[in-house]
């Protein structure tokens, strides 16, 4: 059973969602409970709950929508195959685009991403122009929000940038071997790497699930 401070507030619920829709109100959360996309629980009060999990739901099938525009029944059957198959969410993310409609982010959260870009040593602005950086600036709110939500410590993101920047300069070595144009060959490893990454992601869910089996539900006689 959840504690208390797991729910969210009807209130919280809009402002989350709002950050990617802005036109989200707090009637339409109603009209989702009516068709099933997302459950409310009750407070003492009478007041609606929601668990984070299920409005982190509510707010992907938004998504696709927003990319696919196809019709609700169809959108709630994709997510029930995320659901089954969460690897498939990269894939939506790769069609969607969604990194150009991640919602503006907290100020300090992205300074405090920033900060620790430059205890790596990564610049952040053009050195011709002085323009900021706009990949650096992308990645400090993202390491920012890394380092304020999880348990994640400095370290283990400097330690991830370092297997990156190793792939990278593998993937720059393949692009100077083949010959082709230097556009075409970057667009084929991307794709590459997408779907390596689809890959080892369902892989390592599907070890996890046999290493961890969810206990059987006994059937009544």
């Amino acid at each position: 059973m959840n504690h208390p401070e797991e729910r969210w507030s009807v209130g919280e619920v809009v402002a989350y969602l709002q950050r990617w829709f802005p036109d989200v109100r707090p009637s339409q959360l109603r009209y989702w409970e009516q068709l099933g996309l997302i459950q409310a629980h009750r407070s003492p009060g009478g007041h609606r709950l929601y668990c984070p999990e299920k409005v982190e739901e509510l707010r992907k099938l938004l998504f696709l929508r927003r990319w696919f525009r196809l019709p609700l029944s169809e959108t709630a059957r994709i997510l029930e195959n995320i659901r089954r198959d969460p690897g498939l969410w990269l894939l939506y993310l790769e069609h969607g685009h969604m990194g150009g409609q991640e919602p503006e982010e907290d100020p300090d959260i992205v300074e405090k991403g920033l900060a620790f870009l430059g205890r790596l040593g990564i610049p952040q602005r053009c050195p011709e122009t002085g323009e900021p950086l706009e990949e650096v600036q992308r990645l400090g709110a993202v390491a920012g929000r890394l380092l304020q939500e999880t348990g994640l410590q400095e370290e283990d993101l400097k330690t991830f940038m370092k297997e990156i920047s190793r792939l990278v300069e593998t993937e720059a070595r393949l692009a100077m071997k083949s010959g082709l144009p230097m556009d075409r060959i970057w667009e084929l490893l991307r794709r590459f790497r997408l779907w390596a990454h689809l890959y080892f992601v369902r892989k390592t869910l599907y070890s996890r699930q046999r290493l961890n089996p969810q206990p059987q539900k006994e059937v009544a006689p």
